[in-house]
């Protein structure tokens, strides 16, 4: 059984936001919060310890005494950067660490058992454990071995494909079904201000 000490979170807010026109997803404001402070609030329920993943300080991302890093890759080179960073950190920082449990900031919805499920689905193994609703899987929702930091580093020094599924499909891993309540997928995410608009509605509809 894999202990929640063992775990750490890190919520991703590097992306570049491009959809979104000059405002940065992480600090857009949704309800009563910004969704980067969402996702930390809804993360640092299920795990004792979660960082940021981002360019931005923490200063620049007002997350308090919360730690930001930066990828440790240059030029942006996606979300499986941001991973390695997190991993290494963990690492050389938290050596007890076993997991990296990942969320990207701008999905408000994500379930409150999110980790707990992928834990039990993963057991003693060293499989990264995806989540998946419907009929796809959604790769940055995932618990992370930090024995897969090593592979990573090797595969992003290697390889021109920056994408997430291309990567999974060299390592072992596994998917995770979580249900899709009301038409609301878990896993929504605000890429647009069209989406930001939908996020609005579903939660005004769900309160």
């Amino acid at each position: 059984m894999v202990k929640r000490e063992t775990i750490i979170g890190m919520v991703l807010a590097g992306g570049r936001s491009s959809r979104m026109g000059s405002n940065n997803k992480a600090l857009i404001q949704f309800g009563s919060e910004m969704l980067l402070k969402r996702g930390l609030r809804k993360l640092s329920a299920q795990v004792d310890t979660v960082f940021v993943s981002s360019d931005l300080s923490a200063d620049e991302l007002r997350i308090g005494s919360m730690k930001a890093i930066s990828d440790a890759l240059p030029n942006h080179q996606g979300p499986l950067a941001g991973i390695l960073t997190g991993l290494r950190y963990a690492r050389a920082n938290h050596p007890d660490t076993q997991y990296l449990a990942t969320v990207p900031c701008d999905a408000p919805f994500f379930p409150h058992d999110l980790v707990e499920k992928l834990v039990a689905a993963v057991g003693a193994s060293n499989q990264v454990a995806i989540a998946r609703s419907g009929d796809r899987p959604h790769p940055v929702f995932a618990l992370w071995p930090t024995e897969i930091a090593d592979p990573l580093d090797s595969w992003l020094a290697g390889q021109n494909r920056r994408g997430l599924m291309a990567f999974l499909d060299t390592v072992e891993n596994m998917e995770v079904e979580f249900p899709i309540n009301d038409g609301v997928d878990p896993f929504f995410n605000v890429n647009t201000p069209e989406d930001l608009e939908r996020a609005r509605h579903l939660e005004a509809c769900a309160s």
